[in-house]
Order: C-alpha cells, then sequence, then structure tokens
C-alpha cells in the first residue's frame, strides 16, 4: 500500500545492538509504504550506531544521534520531527509484523470519532520464539479511561497507532518518568479520545530475564503521577489513592523482603493513611508488615 496519510514509527534506542535491526527491519517492511522511520539513538555506548547506519541508505529513514536523555526524551524527539498525521512507537527489542501498519491505517479511516487503535499482541523471548498470547482483557474498546486508570496498565504503547494531533494537544511524553511515560501518555489519551482493536496479532513484544516486572524508579514514578492526575482529575481522587496505595504496598514489600526495614515501614504507613480502597485483607496484610517493620 502506497497511498493514504504519511505514518511517522518512532524507535528509540539505547544500548540495543542485539536488538534494533530486527526492529528496524520490521517497521522498514511494513505492507504500508507511505511511512518515516524515526530512530533515535539515545547515547548508546555500544555498537548500535554502526548498526543503524547499515539502513542509512533507504530514504524512508531519519537517524537521530543525541546524548543519552531516556527513553521518554527520545520519543519526544521523534515526534518533534514527525511529518505523518498518524504516530506509532517501537522498542528496540520488539517487532511488527508486516501487515501491522495497514491495519491500523485502515481501521483509523473507517473510524474517525477513534483517536487510537491498538492490535493484538504476542509475546516472544529472547530468541524469538513464542511465549504465548498475550492480548489485553475486556473492555477492549472505546472509552478506556478508567479502566486504565483502576488497572494502574494501558495497552501496550508498541501496539498502538495515535493521531498525531491528539498526540501534540496533550503534550507528549514526559520526561521525568524513569519507565511509566507510556502509562501516563496513553492515560491521558483515553481522556480525550476512544480506543479501537484490532484483533489479529501484528506486535511481537520480546520479554527478556532482568527486564520484566517493576524496578524501583519506577515505583517512584507511580507516586509522582498519583500526584500528577489529582490535578489533572481531581474528580478520580479515589481512583488515584487506590492506584497509589497499591503501589505504595507493592513497594514497601520489595523494601521489607530486601531488609530495608525503615524505607518498607514509610511505604505501608503512607499506604494506611491513603487507604484508597483496597479492601479488609490488604489492608490487614499492610497492617502486619508495617508492625514487622518495627521488629
Amino acid at each position: 500500500m502506497s497511498g493514504g496519510p504519511m505514518v511517522s514509527a518512532i524507535v528509540t534506542c539505547y544500548n540495543g545492538e542485539s536488538w534494533i535491526s530486527g526492529a528496524l527491519e520490521s517497521a522498514l517492511g511494513q505492507t504500508y509504504r507511505n511511512i518515516e522511520v524515526i530512530v533515535v539513538n539515545d547515547g548508546s555506548s555500544d555498537s548500535s550506531a554502526g548498526v543503524i547506519s547499515r539502513y542509512a541508505a533507504d530514504n524512508r529513514l531519519k537517524i537521530v544521534e543525541q546524548e543519552n536523555k531516556g527513553v521518554a526524551a527520545a520519543r519526544n524527539k521523534g515526534l518533534s520531527l514527525a511529518l505523518g498525521e498518524l504516530v506509532c512507537v517501537l522498542d528496540q527489542d520488539d517487532l511488527w509484523l508486516p501487515g501491522h501498519v495497514a491495519a491500523q491505517v485502515e481501521f483509523l479511516a473507517a473510524n474517525p470519532g477513534i483517536g487510537a487503535a491498538y492490535t493484538g499482541v504476542g509475546r516472544i523471548d529472547a530468541d524469538g520464539n513464542s511465549l504465548g498470547e498475550r492480548i489485553f482483557t475486556e473492555p477492549r474498546e472505546g472509552k478506556l479511561f478508567r479502566t486504565f486508570l483502576e488497572r494502574g496498565v494501558a495497552v501496550p504503547i508498541i501496539s498502538t497507532m495515535m493521531r498525531r494531533s491528539l498526540l501534540e494537544s496533550t503534550g507528549g511524553f514526559d520526561e521525568k518518568l524513569f519507565g511509566k511515560d507510556d502509562f501516563d501518555l496513553l492515560l491521558r489519551l483515553a481522556a480525550e479520545t476512544s480506543f479501537g482493536f484490532i484483533p489479529e496479532l501484528l506486535t511481537l513484544q520480546r520479554f527478556r530475564p532482568g527486564t520484566a516486572g517493576q524496578s524501583e524508579p519506577m515505583y517512584k514514578d507511580s507516586f509522582y503521577l498519583a500526584d500528577k492526575f489529582r490535578k489533572l482529575w481531581p474528580g478520580e481522587r479515589r481512583a488515584i489513592d487506590k492506584f497509589e496505595a497499591g503501589s505504595r504496598y507493592l513497594y514497601g514489600s520489595v523494601l521489607l523482603g530486601s531488609g530495608r526495614k525503615p524505607e518498607a515501614r514509610e511505604q505501608f504507613s503512607a499506604f494506611l493513611r491513603i487507604g484508597g480502597g483496597a479492601g479488609f485483607l490488604t489492608y490487614s496484610k499492610a497492617l502486619v508488615k508495617y508492625l514487622l517493620c518495627h521488629v
């Protein structure tokens, strides 16, 4: 497909020499041809720049080199250079199947009232072997703001195509965030527009040992986001309190398990203060763990 609106695919890379070629080939290998691929090398210290340079002859590729500023800043840099009406994001170790972009362009053209569309996602391991399909559960379409907020997770951004006008009006990616910049952006989009779902499995997300789950900075992202969300949506305070309380409980549990009792005590104390409608059982567990921090 060569007609239709321009699509800007933003690929970010940081020390991704082992993976970036696959990501770029999957983006450049789309059946939809009216596409530009903007790859932002975010200060890699490995051979990523050399790997990326192998694709420089493709005139659809824009290569950006910058000092390391983090994934949110790298995505914003790509967004600032994007010419397309539609934007999608791909991480260095993930892949799109060839019909990924075409299906999303067709869907959004047929549904002008929808601002973002996402596809089915398959999970693969470090070697590219399937780990089984991973699809976002119900509800899959429509107004997903409350669903995202209550679950504390959005659909995978690597499977999502967004209208550029909406991305710009919501302010892009928050560069203060370490790893929840995608959740923050998609939640803000969900507050403004409906999401559509393409059930076909067209995105492959790679899971590697040591990359899954929450890191300490990501827990702290949640506390920053809770304050941010209360200012954006004061009417959603109960749901936001629950979002923060859940993160406080999980982070406190991690700290307690690591023997960092004073820090864990702070987290459980905050949880008990916020409450957040966590339920009697979770509240009781948090109280027990708080008391254990004093032993």
